[in-house]
């Protein structure tokens, strides 16, 4: 279980949609979400890194002091619950992926998502 503790949720998706995997985890169940399940804002890490690149390149740009400049948040400004994440697999990939409900972590909240506002 080590395993999915540490992967992105696209790759251990796809790991079980192509039998590398015996199942998906479904880490915790939640009550007040669309279906049962986390809802987070997934963002890949190759458009997180872009948009670290872009606000670079225009701080170099500019001569702008690092000292001076804002936080922004980098997200969708929606949630996607883990259900939808399965399922979005599954259609891209054309397997049923077999799922297993696993206890979630207290500490998590059943959603968050980035507030864009501010971009």
């Amino acid at each position: 279980d080590e395993y999915f503790l540490t992967s992105r949720i696209s790759t251990t998706l796809f790991d079980t949609a192509e039998g590398l995997l015996p199942y998906f985890p479904i880490l915790g169940s939640y009550t007040g979400t669309k279906d049962g399940t986390a809802e987070r804002d997934y963002i890949d890490v190759v458009d997180l890194v872009s948009a670290h690149l872009s606000v670079l390149r225009e701080l170099l740009k500019s001569n702008t002091s690092f000292s001076s400049v804002e936080a922004f948040n980098v997200g969708t400004g929606r949630s996607i619950s883990v259900k939808e994440m399965v399922t979005a697999a599954e259609e891209v990939t054309g397997h049923h992926l077999p799922v297993q409900i696993k206890s979630g972590f207290a500490s998590d909240p059943p959603r968050i998502w980035a507030s864009i506002a501010h971009v």
